[in-house]
């Protein structure tokens, strides 16, 4: 059986560290985070953003064996806009095609905006990142559910050779139909509704002067102690405590690649996480729609001397060879353009 949970363009896990680190870092995540020294077993008393520069820490000197010098720098990414919902509506408005788009499609990607969250718990915190995770995919869908083919839209594409128009409508009667440009359209006008990057500034003291100020002893620790307690901060300060096998792969793997951030340093992670034979595409996956196929081919046969008295198209779908009388010899295709 396979746990596919997570299979999702928008992660949880992703959204969890995105998210704790924008609210972490502009003051909206307040609170306490309690996790155990891994050696001296002493309770340890963290606010969201003490706990995330920790966290940082122990990882790279867990999975890497590097003693990080300056608290670094990181990007958080797809942050809800908390504009009017009128701002946001003439945003997307602003960036999309009527022939591709329906004013009904932006209201139902717009949905209820965002509000600036104020998160005191860890609870809420968590069930916060779990509402911008779910409005994520939810718009997404609705970008996949792109109305442009049964719009009947009347966008004319010239085939290579000048003679055949292409028009898009709908698709086999379904008023749900696909259509490639609506899609690209209503994701660029997803993406107005977010900042699709941030840059958020975690404190500006050495590791060193950090350390000291929380008192935060790291006398005998290894490796995989450094390890576990990443770990456990992880689970504590983004509420996702309930561990399995699945969600401790994609936590990690969101962890990487924000320690991939890390442009100062020389540092090449090597993952070895197993995600499982599914292939998730990036939402920006390259589109289709309406191809074209052109056919070639030569045909050699034996036969006598003979010479062509005229060659004439009637029609794109008609093909009419007339060869002399001597033959007496005449044929008619289907689809075959003449160059």
């Amino acid at each position: 059986m396979l746990d596919t949970a997570d299979r999702l363009p928008y992660p949880l896990a992703d959204v969890l560290l995105d998210q704790w680190i924008y609210t972490a870092t502009h003051g909206l995540y307040k609170g306490t985070i309690y996790v155990n020294h891994p050696v001296t077993n002493d309770r340890l008393h963290l606010t969201p953003i003490n706990a995330l520069i920790l966290m940082i820490y122990c990882m790279n000197r867990g999975y890497s064996n590097i003693t990080l010098v300056d608290v670094p720098t990181l990007t958080s990414r797809y942050i809800p806009r908390t504009d009017t919902p009128a701002t946001l509506y003439d945003a997307m408005l602003a960036v999309t095609d009527s022939r591709y788009v329906t004013e009904d499609e932006l209201i139902a990607l717009l949905g209820v905006p965002a509000v600036t969250p104020n998160i005191h718990s860890i609870d809420a915190f968590y069930n916060y990142a779990v509402s911008v995770q779910t409005e994520l995919m939810r718009r997404y869908n609705v970008c996949n559910g792109s109305l442009a083919a049964a719009m009947g839209v009347q966008e004319v594409v010239t085939s290579p050779d000048g003679v055949l128009p292409v028009t898009y409508k709908l698709v086999n009667g379904n008023p749900r139909a696909n259509h490639y440009i609506g899609r690209g359209h209503l994701e660029y006008a997803m993406s107005r509704l977010y900042e699709p990057t941030t840059v958020c500034t975690l404190s500006n003291d050495t590791y060193v002067d950090w350390l000291h100020s929380i008192g935060f002893v790291l006398t005998d620790m290894t490796r995989a102690d450094y390890v576990t307690l990443a770990n456990a901060i992880i689970h504590q300060a983004t509420g996702n405590r309930v561990v399995t096998n699945a969600q401790l792969r994609a936590l990690q793997k969101a962890v990487l690649s924000i320690m991939a951030q890390f442009s100062s340093y020389a540092i090449q992670y090597v993952s070895s996480i197993n995600n499982g034979p599914a292939l998730m595409m990036d939402p920006k996956a390259t589109r289709y729609g309406a191809p074209r196929v052109q056919l070639k081919a030569i045909v050699q046969a034996p036969t006598v001397i003979v010479s062509a008295l005229s060659i004439s198209t009637l029609a794109r779908q008609s093909l009419d060879v007339y060869i002399n009388s001597t033959v007496g010899w005449s044929m008619t295709g289907v689809d075959i353009p003449i160059p």
